[in-house]
């Protein structure tokens, strides 16, 4: 007996369907077919359905039993839910798939399918669609206009007999979960509680009062089939916010309690539908008036008006008037100064200086009750409001606000700006670190001020930390031309310069060389002659020592020297690296075009036989080379602030860059310090 007991139930709450049905605009609702026939009893169980039947009145009954699952047991949903959930579980193995799939969807036959949209159920058969009306969870579905109606007894059975047992019968063959009758069921319900006081037996025809009574709402019993509700309890237009209201009261009868949906639209269009409702009777032990609260006694000052209780057009949007402005600033400043200065104030208005941080502003009371900085500008040709600012404390919501409007009004000023204008009529105590503060939180402020995404920087190649003697590892570039000038009669040529890379192939890998061709120009009569050469910065990778070398108008073996002569002086060589420019790689096609396939084989021997492994830096990315590219405007700004516009000898120039390089040499890598005892900056 204990499996058909009642207990829990593994159906969904019909409560919870109910309200989720009503969310949506369009509505859909099918019949799941026999499904409690679906589940056979076994044999041991089968007698617990027994009953008696009868075809005719004169015959003797007959005993039958359910062999299936019958509906009017009160475990028959749990049964039934168990039985499948059981089924797919013992095959989960054998069949996977279609176990979880019966355990999410229980595919069970769905019939008599209807909507409010005809489009919905348009592919599906007439046959299993129903139409105009239908039942949905316990009520009566009008679908072309989408409202729910409740079910109510036949006339006939309202007017069978005047007992407490009739009574009965009525109220509960009205089924509504929503409780949008319950202000006519808990009347007839008070009425039922009545007739159990009086000891009324179940047929004894009721006392004429409570006769009286029951007529008057058995005439209202037919009038409840009129009474219709929207399922959809919100609009079909944009929303902007929900808010749910609720409302309850509790008399000495019974109690209740409604809820309503608010919608406000986009538009401002406000609509309100009701949820859901409940009552109940109240117990006859139970003195509802005994439990009242004692709410203690409010004296109110002010009574808000609300001007959306009153219709659009009789609204006033009129604006507010300087002296209404002024008198609600002034209400707020003493609200905030009696929560935070009540002791002062009570010293103040008693003529006595108040013992706190107050004091040292010999503060005073105005009159409209203001707390003001008393000071020493009494005599002062200032404003009031400036000689004797309000008083304000540090942390108050008002403040907080009073501060952002000033900052707003200051066209987002900054922390100096916002705070001198606040002291034109207001003293906050902390007033730097609350307007600080009120700055640091500004959106706008912290939009138009953000700095841009710093990177963090990659970490160094070994090349540049690796413990090494002075240039063994160098970065090699190009500067110029500077031109120079020479005492000569003959004809003055200018020429032009044009650098090239090529690749080594000579090497592991493809390494680039640059030169420079000289190539001739137009020719000019001088009294001078103007002579080109070309600056070669050679940048020590570790010591961020450079070495400034002047070439004249190079060939390839001009090049080769210069490069000799830099590591004769300065030592054995193991990497040089140089930059990747486009324009270098147009100039290497005339280059490749001038020197013959000898030349060629005779650099990359000169390379190979030094053992120097020459590395050109990433395409596109110049911060490859930033240690020397760092030396460009240290050589090129000094030069141009000495020479200018100078034409200066050969001897001069190479004397001017030696004394160059020895300034760039030894300037300072480390911090200067402002003290003897400091230590000397660290220098190439």
């Amino acid at each position: 007996m204990q499996e058909f007991m009642t207990t829990l139930s593994l159906m969904a709450d019909l409560v919870g369907i109910l309200l989720r049905f009503r969310q949506c605009k369009i509505g859909i609702n099918a019949d799941i077919t026999k499904m409690f026939l679906q589940i056979e009893l076994h044999p041991e169980y089968q007698d617990v359905t027994r009953f008696v039947w009868r075809k005719q009145g004169e015959e003797m009954p007959r005993i039958y039993w359910f062999c299936r699952l019958p509906f009017g047991l009160c475990c028959s949903p749990i049964l039934a839910m168990s039985a499948f959930q059981d089924l797919a579980v013992n095959h989960r193995t054998k069949y996977p798939e279609t176990a979880t799939e019966v355990l999410r969807n229980m595919y069970f036959e769905l019939s008599k399918w209807s909507c409010n949209c005809s489009d919905v159920l348009s592919s599906t058969p007439q046959t299993e669609v129903t139409t105009n009306c239908s039942k949905a969870l316990g009520m009566n579905w009008e679908h072309s206009t989408d409202t729910f109606q409740f079910p109510v007894p036949s006339e006939s059975e309202i007017a069978s007999g005047n007992t407490k047992r009739s009574l009965l019968s009525v109220v509960f063959e009205i089924f509504e979960i929503l409780g949008c009758l319950s202000p006519f069921v808990v009347r007839v319900k008070i009425l039922l509680q009545r007739l159990w006081q009086q000891g009324i037996d179940w047929d004894e025809t009721l006392p004429p009062p409570e006769e009286s009574m029951w007529q008057n709402y058995r005439s209202e019993v037919m009038s409840l089939s009129r009474i219709s509700v929207p399922r959809c309890i919100t609009p079909g237009k944009p929303r902007r916010k929900f808010e749910l209201h609720a409302f309850c009261d509790a008399p000495d009868s019974a109690y209740g309690s409604v809820v309503f949906l608010m919608t406000v639209c986009i538009d401002g269009e406000i609509s309100s539908r009701i949820v859901m409702s409940k009552s109940r009777v109240a117990h006859l032990q139970i003195n509802l008036r005994s439990r009242q609260a004692q709410k203690p006694e409010t004296r109110l000052r002010h009574w808000p008006f609300l001007n959306l209780q009153l219709s659009r057009h009789e609204r006033e949007f009129a604006e507010l008037t300087v002296e209404e402005l002024d008198k609600a600033e002034n209400f707020w400043l003493l609200t905030v100064q009696r929560e935070a200065f009540e002791k002062e104030l009570a010293a103040v208005q008693s003529g006595r200086n108040p013992e706190s941080k107050l004091a040292r502003f010999n503060p005073y009371l105005d009159e409209n009750g203001l707390l003001r900085v008393g000071g020493r500008l009494q005599n002062s040709d200032m404003d009031a409001e400036r000689k004797h600012p309000i008083l304000l404390p540090s942390t108050h919501l008002v403040m907080m606000l009073l501060i952002k409007r000033v900052h707003e009004r200051s066209l987002h000023a900054g922390t100096e700006q916002t705070l001198t204008d606040l002291r034109q009529r207001f003293w906050v105590l902390k007033g730097r670190s609350s307007v600080k503060r009120i700055v640091r939180q500004c959106r706008i402020c912290k939009k138009q001020s953000a700095r841009p995404y710093e990177s963090i920087m990659n970490e160094l190649p070994i090349d540049r930390v690796a413990v090494a003697a002075p240039f063994e590892r160098i970065g090699i570039d190009f500067a110029g031309p500077v031109f120079i000038k020479m005492r000569n009669n003959h004809t003055a040529q200018n020429t032009r310069t044009l650098y090239s890379d090529f690749f080594v192939t000579a090497l592991p890998h493809h390494f680039r060389v640059r030169l420079a061709v000289v190539r001739p120009a137009n020719q000019v009569s001088l009294g001078l002659r103007v002579r080109m050469f070309i600056d070669i910065r050679y940048t020590c990778m570790v010591t961020r020592a450079i070495h400034l070398e002047l070439v004249t108008p190079m060939t390839m073996e001009q090049f080769l020297n210069a490069f000799h002569r830099f590591a004769a002086r300065r030592g054995y060589l193991v990497l040089v690296q140089s930059d990747n420019f486009k324009t270098f790689k147009q100039a290497d096609q005339e280059l490749r075009a001038q020197l013959s396939e000898n030349q060629l084989s005779e650099i990359r021997d000169a390379l190979t036989v030094n053992r120097i492994k020459w590395k050109y830096i990433t395409e596109r990315a110049p911060w490859n080379g930033g240690y020397w590219e760092r030396i460009v405007p240290t050589v090129k700004e000094s030069l141009k602030k000495v020479l200018g516009n100078t034409r200066m000898k050969e001897d001069e120039l190479r004397t001017v860059l030696c004394e160059r390089e020895a300034r760039i040499n030894s300037r300072p890598l480390t911090f200067v310090g402002d003290y003897p005892n400091d230590p000397n900056p660290l220098t190439p």
